[in-house]
């Protein structure tokens, strides 16, 4: 299950999400952030994913997709900010 919480405030956009990146819950945040960046703004949208859980092969596709268009990423956890290192080919930030 993924929950998605869309924040919008003059320039920043951000969508907060939580729980597990995978499967059927792929398109589902794909819709919100297409929606979301859709929306206009001038500012870069940013995708917290402190509260996500797991991210399958299709998750994975999905957020090096997001980071090509320069959706930038927040993130807790160690495997969590592994894979996005190994996504934006930035070294992890240290633990």
């Amino acid at each position: 299950m993924l929950k998605i919480t869309e924040h919008q405030c003059d320039k920043d956009k951000k969508l907060l999400v939580e729980g597990r990146l995978a499967g059927e819950s792929v398109p589902e945040l794909t819709r919100s952030w297409q929606a979301l960046a859709g929306r206009g703004g001038d500012g870069p949208l940013a995708v917290d994913l402190s509260g996500v859980t797991f991210i399958d092969a299709a998750g994975r596709e999905l957020l090096a997709a997001m980071h090509a268009q320069g959706v930038l990423f927040i993130a807790s956890g160690c495997a969590t900010r592994r894979l996005l290192s190994e996504i934006t080919g930035a070294a992890p930030p240290a633990s």
